[in-house]
């Protein structure tokens, strides 16, 4: 190997490492701008057909709603369910994403909830259900933002609370100090 050689072959790879990053940033950006273009569509999408608040509706199905007056009138949909008893522990239930709150009230047996003495709280994130979209939308927020509110609406000081899928990431903000 001469050193003209091994000077050909390192520029080679260099071209050919930059080629790889060019094409690997330019997938990238096209992905976000994707991402970004279909969220935009589909916010449009549903503000044309979303369906006007019917609390009849939503009490009929056995659901509850508090409005947030410092967040423009912005209602919040929930689902109580299990034990009734003033000592019963409280499990805040975080549904997946293609879900709404009514969904954990399929999922979780009623009887077994009331004999271990557990209440369960289901909270529809902003935009499902008959909760109101919120724009902008910050999931470490929603603890404050919508959490707390239903809360105490049911007069509940402590809680658990677990998530399914998507609901995991609001199970933890839950967890941690809110910005």
């Amino acid at each position: 190997s001469t050193p003209s050689k091994d000077r050909c072959r390192r520029g080679a790879m260099t071209t050919l490492t930059n080629a790889l990053v060019g094409t690997a940033v330019a997938l990238v950006g096209t992905a976000v701008a994707l991402v970004l273009a279909l969220t935009a569509r589909g916010l449009y999408l549903k503000r044309q057909v979303e369906d006007e608040f019917d609390e009849s509706a939503l009490a009929k199905e056995g659901g509850r709603f508090v409005t947030l007056k410092d967040d423009g009138d912005r209602v919040v949909e929930y689902f109580t369910f299990g034990s009734q008893r003033k000592d019963a522990k409280v499990l805040l239930l975080c549904h997946p994403s293609a879900a709404t709150a009514k969904m954990m009230v399929w999922l979780y047996d009623r009887a077994v909830l009331e004999k271990l003495n557990v209440r369960a709280i289901a909270i529809s994130y902003p935009g499902h259900g008959y909760s109101d979209v919120q724009v902008p939308r910050c999931i470490a927020k929603w603890p404050k933002n919508d959490v707390e509110p239903v809360l105490a609406a049911e007069g509940v000081e402590k809680f658990m609370v677990q998530g399914w899928s998507y609901g995991t990431a609001h199970a933890m903000a839950c967890g941690v100090p809110g910005p």
